[in-house]
């Protein structure tokens, strides 16, 4: 089994690109400062709770109803089908079987070609205006777990830190689409929000995590990511344990001062890696990283136990002012 993972997220003419798998030997883009959105004045939750019903089939439609249903659990809101992003979406699924490859750029002239990058291909089909965000995530699934695809992609993208960040981040729009090779079958998702919209944001005061308390069928472990969440190791080899988010409100600022967790069924305590925040991440480029200021992550520093519950329990500030949250989620089994 081999899973590929890529992710871009374009704010403005700000380019983050993170891509990993099995394959590895690919190299991350150099990241650049995301554009911050536009932030109202009030610190009101503008999050969405009502979408229109997806009109997905097979198994994007599990993808979709997944995603969907990890964001409403842990209270960031629902995305809602876009027209564009999905054309956008399944051209590039496309161009990927055609291809044989799974990367964000596509090469003028070939079979397939849309666009050059995500943000050309999402503009050709209609999705564009000044200040609009858009964030592209992929992974490649065969195998055996190609009948259980749409699960497996969201939950793989889920359980890897700087993808993570991206699925729950403050879109309000998305498109996905599955490739249909002879091989196994590319995952495209795209996300969005456009500057009429603004982006979808928790309240100033709320601290979110994910997973967090109720979560279930997380996968219990990250065996790889590009960059690597924790550089030199072989995550192939020496897996780390699926991470915890938190997030604040866009604009805050985070910190986090103690970690812990606990596997219910024993009490045993569970050694977790350092927190990982704008300021320490591994993978800065000229002092910029992929973690924004307004979140942070920590991870076990080996595999979970599957189908088993932990108590997480957390603390630090959001904007200065203190805050501890507890929760359980349950881990399920991997593919």
């Amino acid at each position: 089994m081999k899973q590929i993972f890529k992710l871009v997220t374009t704010a403005s003419a700000a380019l983050l690109v993170a891509c990993g798998g099995g394959g590895g030997g690919q190299t991350a883009a150099t990241p650049a400062s995301p554009a911050s959105p536009a932030v109202p004045l009030s610190t009101a939750a503008t999050l969405v709770t009502s979408v229109p019903p997806a009109s997905y089939t097979g198994q994007a439609a599990i993808a979709s109803a997944v995603w969907n249903a990890e964001r409403s659990q842990c209270g960031f809101g629902l995305l809602s089908q876009n027209p564009a992003l999905d054309g956008a979406a399944a051209a590039h699924a496309s161009y990927s079987v055609i291809s044989g490859t799974v990367a964000h750029e596509e090469i003028s002239g070939q079979p397939g070609f849309t666009g050059e990058t995500p943000a050309s291909r999402i503009a050709v089909k209609g999705y564009a205006g000044t200040g609009s965000t858009v964030s592209e995530v992929m992974t490649g699934v065969n195998g055996a777990i190609l009948s259980s695809a749409g699960n497996y992609a969201i939950r793989s993208l889920l359980s890897a830190p700087y993808h993570l960040r991206a699925m729950v981040d403050s879109y309000r729009d998305v498109g996905m689409a599955f490739g249909n090779g002879s091989v196994g079958s590319p995952f495209v998702g795209d996300l969005g929000y456009q500057t009429a919209a603004s982006p979808q944001l928790i309240a100033g005061s709320d601290v979110k995590t994910y997973p967090c308390d109720g979560s279930a069928g997380v996968f219990p472990e990250l065996r790889s990511e590009t960059p690597n969440p924790v550089p030199g190791r072989d995550l192939a080899i020496n897996p780390i344990g699926t991470p915890v988010l938190v997030r604040v409100r866009d604009g805050n600022t985070l910190v986090v001062k103690t970690t812990s967790m606990v596997q219910l069924s024993n009490g045993a305590a569970i050694p977790l890696r350092p927190t990982v925040t704008a300021a320490n991440d591994p993978n800065r480029v000229n002092g910029i990283g992929y973690i924004r200021a307004n979140e942070a992550y920590f991870a076990p520093d080996s595999a979970l136990a599957p189908n088993s519950q932990y108590q997480v329990t957390v603390t630090g500030t959001n904007n200065g002012v203190d805050f501890s949250r507890t929760f359980i989620f349950t881990t399920g089994i991997r593919g």
